[in-house]
């Protein structure tokens, strides 16, 4: 098709528009309007919405995010956070459900992380068997198994040797905040032989291996468990 010296094109439309841009109360995409500074008291609240919302105008059944201004550390000024919000058939009020705060923490339902990952509620691991369940202390896992001679047979964080006949010296990589809880169970094929904890600290454990149980020291495979704040 020739065309004359400025003559304008003008394109087809392919399709009519169907994504309307809310930038209501001064807020732009890509800029932001900011009363005095960023820190400032009177630009904290929630900012324009992206994502899905059966009613718009009341914005229920909200699904996407949600810049919000908030309070900054230790009064530092304002916090810049992205929150996420979303619903279901048996929830249809949208609600938060995850927050990434100005400092980098991610926070799952908590609208105030305080670590890197702040999860409130239990977390299921691997195929969703093993649990990692909530409460107020921060718990670390050891476990392991030692042969008669005081070797590993599995296991890792800790160091083991046999001091005397059946005494064995456990050491942990890394030391507890405070006493840790300590579990032994002898292993031996078919006979009555006892695994018995004893000084324990946050540095480590004494175990004693007798056969029979109860009686004379000897040396004899064992497992053990422990369980202490980090």
């Amino acid at each position: 098709v020739a065309l004359t010296p400025r003559q304008p094109i003008t394109p087809t439309p392919l399709a009519s528009a169907t994504l309307t841009l809310d930038y209501s109360s001064g807020l732009l995409l890509g800029l932001s309007g900011v009363v005095g500074t960023q820190h400032a008291p009177s630009n904290r609240g929630g900012k324009s919405r992206f994502g899905y919302a059966l009613n718009v105008s009341g914005l229920t059944e909200f699904v996407g995010m949600q810049p919000i201004v908030a309070p900054g550390t230790a009064g530092c000024g304002n916090s810049g956070d992205l929150a996420f919000f979303t619903w279901e058939c048996q929830t249809s009020v949208s609600r938060e459900i995850m927050r990434i705060n100005g400092s980098g923490n991610v926070g799952i339902g908590t609208t105030a992380p305080l670590a890197k990952l702040d999860v409130r509620g239990s977390i299921a691991l691997g195929d969703g068997t093993l649990r990692a369940a909530s409460g107020t202390e921060d718990l670390r896992l050891l476990r392991g198994t030692v042969d008669g001679g005081g070797g590993v047979v599995n296991g890792s964080g800790f160091t083991s040797s046999r001091t005397a006949v059946g005494s064995y010296n456990i050491v942990f990589n890394t030391p507890f905040s405070s006493l840790p809880s300590i579990t032994a169970t002898a292993i031996d094929s078919g006979f009555a032989v006892l695994a018995s904890v004893s000084t324990v600290t946050t540095t480590g454990a004494t175990i004693f291996v007798r056969f029979p149980a109860g009686s004379a020291l000897t040396n004899a495979s064992f497992a053990f468990t422990v369980v202490g704040p980090r």
